[in-house]
């Protein structure tokens, strides 16, 4: 199978401007630790969150919901493909990803969070 990711931009970098605008969860690593177009690093290292991640991780839930975050895109995209990379997360990795977005140009970051229920999200 033929990849296009030399012809595809990652959207959800944080050199574009994407950020979160709304986290359940960041017990253990920063959502922002995803956005970054490095490649997966390992580091044996500490910081307040215990060991060092390089991508975003949660506590392990204990009840039937999800962890989950809203990233606000760097620019108006039309998603063809996700790659979600859990490459050094040993035993903590989710069991499974969803992706949904949604178009909301004229609504600000608190509109959003506040009325997640009132916007068409798109998986």
């Amino acid at each position: 199978m033929k990849t296009r990711k030399k012809e595809l931009m990652n959207v959800a970098s944080a050199e574009l401007g994407t950020e979160p605008i709304f986290v359940t969860d960041e017990f253990f690593a920063g959502c922002t630790r995803m956005l970054q177009s490095t490649q997966p690093e390992w580091r044996d290292e500490y910081d307040n969150h215990g060991h060092w991640m390089d991508g975003w991780e949660t506590r392990r839930r204990r009840d039937d919901g999800n962890d989950y975050c809203i990233l606000k895109l760097g620019q108006v995209s039309k998603i063809l493909e996700v790659e979600v990379d859990t490459s050094y997360f040993k035993g903590n990795y989710p069991p499974s990803v969803s992706v949904k977005g949604c178009y909301a140009p004229d609504v600000t970051n608190d509109e959003i969070i506040s009325n997640q229920n009132n916007f068409e999200w798109i998986t």
